[in-house]
């Protein structure tokens, strides 16, 4: 699979927490995920620094994908 380089300041790249807004969840709804589903999720999409996480509008597409499959 072929990955987007992203800068700091992309549109493309969020926390967790404006992700988790984004999806009309909690703000710690990705972060609980991740722990508790971390193969739902592409190692090559997100990103933590210290406390805070970064995922790609690309690694949030495919969440959404894989979560779905897997609750269907």
């Amino acid at each position: 699979m072929e990955y987007e380089k992203y800068a700091i300041h992309d549109e493309g790249l969020m926390s967790f927490k404006a992700a988790s807004e984004r999806l009309g969840k909690n703000k710690d709804y990705l972060k609980k995920q991740l722990y508790l589903h971390p193969e739902w999720f592409d190692q090559n999409t997100y990103k933590n620094f210290g406390k805070t996480y970064l995922i790609t509008q690309q690694g949030l597409d495919i969440y959404k994908i894989r979560a779905t499959l897997r609750n269907t």
